[in-house]
């Protein structure tokens, strides 16, 4: 069960601290028992008590939408689901701007370039060394640096956000602030948070749309775009309409 409920089970729930009252949490109280719910880590999503096992990584974080809301979300699995990899590895983008990989790429693929004109005028194809094992070496290496840089390297709008999550979290503990500081210096490092997290939901929205109009373009997705599909099966029956009645 998901919503808001536009009130708190306990008055630590709320900055400033303050309770509801009391017929409204005694009213979720039966609800909650009624449909065997409980609640997990303040996020105001209730699953069934059997099913609590199976609930992992809950979160209460900003949307990155003009709301005044946050989003509350929760993952559920089930032990017999079977165990999914990791996926392909790509290349983060913010690395697409990385000097060190910028100057890797210069300078290893012009000796790459050399080596090919080198084994182009090689008489006998060598199995050990070729324009491929050239490039499969290239290419490990090129890969191993830029999941190094990875590890290190985070774009400048995250360390900001992480930064500011840091400070809200540290502020909202801290029992030494009064409750009225503690209230308003929240609320303005989460404004700050919440335009950060627009900006970078614009961004992901604005490459997630780019890439959809590639695959469009170029074909290489038909099942996502049928009307690209469809486009063609129109074509070839025109043609053989009109060439071979």
């Amino acid at each position: 069960m998901v919503g808001d409920c536009n009130m708190v089970e306990e008055p630590m729930d709320r900055l400033p601290m303050r309770s509801n009252k009391a017929a409204l949490v005694d009213a979720l109280d039966d609800l909650k028992s009624t449909l065997q719910m409980e609640d997990r880590c303040l996020d105001r999503i209730y699953v069934r008590t059997q099913c609590s096992d199976n609930c992992f990584k809950w979160k209460i974080e900003l949307s990155g939408l003009k709301t005044d809301h946050k989003m509350v979300s929760v993952r559920f699995t089930s032990k017999s689901a079977p165990l999914v990899g990791g996926g392909r590895w790509v290349m983060p983008t913010h690395l697409l701007y990385n000097k060190t990989l910028a100057d890797f790429v210069n300078q290893e693929g012009m000796n790459l370039e050399d080596s090919f004109d080198i084994l182009e005028n090689e008489i006998e194809w060598d199995a050990n060394k070729n324009k491929q094992t050239a490039w499969a070496d290239f290419r490990g290496k090129f890969i191993a640096l830029a999941r190094k840089r990875a590890k290190v390297v985070v774009p400048k709008i995250t360390r900001k956000i992480n930064t500011l999550e840091a400070l809200i979290d540290a502020i909202s503990n801290d029992p030494t602030l009064p409750e009225d500081e503690r209230s308003l210096t929240t609320d303005i490092l989460k404004a700050k948070l919440s335009a950060l997290e627009q900006r970078r939901h614009c961004s992901t929205r604005a490459m997630a749309k780019a890439r959809n109009i590639l695959y469009r373009d170029t074909g290489r997705n038909p099942v996502f775009y049928p009307h690209k599909r469809l486009s063609k099966i129109y074509y070839f029956s025109s043609y053989f309409s009109a060439n071979f009645p």
